[in-house]
């Protein structure tokens, strides 16, 4: 403060002019001051996330004094300032030359949204318990934006293997299984020879085979997955550059990489992405095109993949697809020449993002290759890379952290990954170090390369699966290619006469789905052997609807399952409602979201809305974040509370459509709000981000975030920002962070008694976002780290909850018609959607009004989540019927 006042003084401005002013005085800012917020907070902003350290800290260290010699007369908390005498619109409606109107352009969710394109750094901890717990709470977030948690049932694979295939030193099978009833996962497994008996196949007492490691390959977004076959000109300019030695593996380096593990003595399982090779029933066209909603598969009880109603149960095709990978773990398990406890995985590309992605959620995996994909730049470019909430203050370094201590490999090329030696692999290696085994991780940067897997990432790989494996390490050598319809169980073998060498088997073997494959493959040809039988797996629209809801009642049996547990186990349902209650915190409001400690008022203007009620307009300022919350506040008039809004024994905190939403036609206070007014509470109302004052002038559309991307999926844009809601539901926080003075500003605890007793109104838009905020609200005793995570209790908080009245109980967020909607909010429906969110929280007093106190679909719902309430000791919400505002 010294300091400041000395700098000021210097200027020729008076160091006390910011202390605080008569009541009804307004302040006129200077020149410097009307220009240099916003321009500070967004130029530090920009600053931080894209250039260097040494001119951050430049920037920084500028932009500071900057903004000790040029700050507006922000008030303080605890510091009286009366508004100044205005017109009822105030200073907001006067353009870019007010400072309000500055202040709250420069709030930073006004700026650009995250991208899969933004900057991803990963900070590496200092001390393991932090990052254990941080892993675990990041390794919760992943299992359920996946839609892994409840986790699908692990029916029977039903395993199919054809006849093997015998080659120069191994062996390959076609295979097919199921990982959800009719739902096939296919691919190639490359076996070591001489082949080990099977002791279940032909009966023979004490014959056990060798158990062999095994290693995972999914292929990645190679062109045709697993029967990719380069063309002459792709082989030739692969063996030019050195990438490639061998004809065989610049034709096919996926097969070249299946073929050496195996001759090394892995078991190999090369299986098929979604949309690809034999995995046809979902259409590559969904599963890495998708571009465009459709809104015939959205109904209520018949959606498809990308829809509202698919994304509110976190149902995407990369849950689909890691679901997939984890069942061929499984699969692998099951082999009686596979050794459970050496399982490794490797791929590159989109298989690279599959291979970190299981590594970091299943513990069986011991030895992970991900090749050019982890790294702080592009995150994954396909539909099947993405989903809500993925990547909201996280990216794939930290993803691939999880799987530390354990080896781990890493390959660099002139790619989204060439900086990763420099950014994402230092941390890796502090991470590693903190464990004590810095040399478990290690990176292959071959920059001279374009995105590949080349021979210089598969000699990488073939060392350390062999070092940690106890496998021989020698070079590759050539093999025998193995064309499509040797490893398809759909695409049947060409004719005799068929010319495997003319240029139109070239350009078919290179194209990513010709007519003709797609064909055959929709024909389910059968494959191999008289005893194998046909493959005729379901397709189409019809067999997509039908797996979503098959998952979907999954999901709600195993929540059901869990939730009649209660009745023998209270303290286990108890301590797993509290996890989901952490988790979603987490996810709509931010893992990283800290409770406000500097919030700063800004007055706006005051008039006398009728002779005997006041109305009054500030800006709530936190400049921790420098989000903003317009606040509008109607007091009697001759209040005898001070001036600051928090600033009295009562308050009703109004949440709707926007601030101005409360007035009635005529632009006053209905009934309900004037006679709490006129009884001495305080009626607070606020802009809630993209609400009011927030729109005017287009500076805020709800829609804007989603120009950022063609695709209509929401894993583009809600894969890496928080969902409306959740923005929301920090205003609504920051607000009532403001109402409990002695937690922010550090002062002595007040007694409850002289804390603001705060009843809350909403409606309209307000409902789901204070029911987003209750979980922050709440008394969890889900063990939640101190400083980790918002403070759940509202004692911690300092706020005295009065009543909470929702006025809209039949909201429900699976009715949001698009996933562009200010309402939409991904994976709600798996806890039961507004209701469940009121099964998760345990705030007292709180009445929800429902059109049908007795239907189903209202008061019903209700009514069960009043049971759970009552089992776990919450206090019972009461349901009631709608009435007039």
């Amino acid at each position: 403060m010294k300091i400041r006042q000395k700098l000021l003084a210097k200027v020729g401005r008076d160091p006390g002019r910011d202390a605080g002013r008569d009541a009804g005085q307004a302040a006129g800012p200077s020149v410097v001051s009307r220009f240099f917020p916003g321009f500070i907070a967004n130029a530090i902003l920009i600053a931080s996330r894209r250039l260097g350290r040494t001119t951050r800290i430049v920037l920084a260290i500028t932009g500071g004094l900057a903004a000790v010699l040029a700050w507006p007369p922000v008030v303080p908390l605890g510091v009286a300032q009366g508004p100044a005498e205005a017109t009822a619109a105030g200073p907001f409606d006067a353009g870019d030359d007010s400072p309000a109107w500055r202040f709250l352009m420069a709030d930073p969710r006004l700026g650009e949204p995250r991208s899969l394109d933004a900057y991803f750094p990963f900070q590496a901890p200092t001390d393991l318990e932090s990052w254990s717990r941080r892993r675990e709470r990041l390794q919760a977030s992943l299992r359920t934006v996946l839609g892994l948690d409840p986790e699908p049932p692990r029916g029977p694979l039903n395993v199919v293997i054809s006849p093997p295939l015998e080659m120069d030193g191994y062996s390959v099978a076609k295979v097919r299984f199921e990982s959800l009833p009719g739902f096939f996962v296919t691919g190639s497994l490359y076996r070591p020879l001489p082949a080990q008996p099977d002791a279940a196949a032909d009966g023979a007492a004490g014959s056990v085979p060798e158990r062999r490691p095994a290693i995972l390959c999914p292929h990645g977004h190679w062109s045709r997955g697993r029967f990719m076959w380069a063309s002459d000109q792709e082989v030739q300019r692969e063996l030019d550059s050195g990438a490639e030695i061998h004809e065989s593996a610049a034709r096919s380096p996926l097969q070249a990489r299946c073929v050496h593990l195996a001759r090394m003595g892995a078991v190999v399982f090369h299986y098929d992405m979604l949309g690809n090779a034999d995995s046809v029933q979902i259409p590559a066209g969904i599963a890495h095109v998708f571009a465009r909603q459709r809104e015939h598969l959205n109904a209520p009880d018949a959606w498809g993949l990308f829809s509202v109603r698919a994304e509110s149960y976190f149902q995407s095709i990369m849950g689909l697809q890691t679901w997939n990978t984890i069942r061929s773990l499984d699969f692998l398990e099951t082999l009686p020449d596979v050794d459970p406890q050496r399982i490794g995985v490797t791929g590159a590309s989109g298989g690279g993002t599959q291979t970190f992605m299981v590594a970091a959620l299943d513990p069986r995996v011991q030895v992970a290759f991900p090749a050019v994909m982890v790294g702080t730049a592009m995150q994954g470019g396909c539909v099947c890379e993405n989903c809500s909430l993925l990547r909201v203050e996280g990216g794939n370094v930290e993803i691939a952290a999880l799987f530390a201590p354990k080896p781990q490999g890493l390959t660099a090329a002139d790619d989204w990954t060439k900086e990763m030696a420099t950014k994402g692999f230092p941390e890796l290696q502090q991470l590693y170090a903190l464990y004590g085994v810095a040399d478990n991780v290690e990176l292959t940067s071959r920059v001279e390369f374009g995105h590949n897997y080349n021979r210089f990432g598969r000699e990488a790989m073939y060392r350390l699966m062999a070092r940690h494996f106890e496998l021989p390490d020698f070079p590759e050598r050539p093999f025998q290619l193995l064309r499509d319809y040797e490893m398809s169980w759909l695409i049947p073998a060409p004719a005799a006469d068929h010319d495997e060498s003319t240029e139109a088997t070239e350009a078919a073997g290179t194209s990513q789905a010709t007519e003709a494959t797609e064909a055959a493959g929709t024909a389910a040809v059968a494959a191999a052997g008289a005893d194998v039988p046909p493959f005729e797996p379901a397709t189409g629209e019809a067999f997509e609807i039908q797996l979503l809801q098959a998952w979907r009642r999954a999901t709600e049996q195993a929540w059901s399952e869990r939730l009649e547990r209660i009745h023998t186990d209270r303290a286990d349902v108890d301590g797993w409602l509290g996890s989901w209650r952490a988790r979603l915190r987490d996810l709509y409001l931010g893992r990283d979201y800290r409770l406000p400690t500097d919030l700063h008022w800004l007055p706006i203007s005051g008039h006398d809305l009728t002779p005997t009620i006041r109305r009054s307009q500030w800006l709530l300022i936190d400049r921790g974040t420098w989000q903003c919350v317009p606040v509008a506040v109607y007091s009697a008039v001759g209040d005898p509370g001070r001036a600051l809004p928090h600033e009295a024994s009562q308050i009703c905190l109004y949440l709707g459509d926007q601030a101005d939403a409360i007035l009635d036609e005529q632009g006053q206070l209905p009934d309900w709000a004037a006679e709490r007014v006129m009884a001495g509470q305080r009626i607070m109302c606020i802009d809630m981000l993209g609400q009011g004052r927030f729109v005017r002038g287009a500076k805020f559309q709800i829609d804007d975030r989603w120009r950022m991307t063609q695709r209509e999926s929401a894993g583009y844009v809600l894969g890496y920002n928080l969902p409306l809601v959740g923005q929301r539901a920090q205003d609504v926080l920051q607000v009532l962070a403001m109402l409990s003075p002695s937690a922010v500003s550090g002062a002595e605890p007040e007694q409850p008694a002289t804390r603001p007793r705060v009843d809350v109104v909403a409606e309209g838009a307000g409902v789901p976002v204070f029911s987003v905020a209750a979980l922050a609200l709440s008394d969890s005793g889900d063990g939640s780290p101190a400083g980790e995570t918002l403070q759940p209790s509202p004692n911690a908080w300092e706020v005295r909850l009065g009543q909470v009245e929702l006025r809209d109980g039949d909201f429900r967020f699976v009715d949001v018609p698009t996933i562009r909607g200010e309402h939409f909010l991904p994976g709600v429906a798996v806890v039961g959607d507004l209701p469940g969110l009121w099964r998760l929280n345990r705030l007292p007093r709180v009445i929800v009004r429902v059109a049908d106190v007795d239907g189903a679909s209202g008061g019903g719902s209700w009514a069960e989540v009043n049971r759970t309430r009552a089992a776990v000791g919450s206090p019972p919400l009461q349901v009631q019927p709608g009435g007039d505002r």
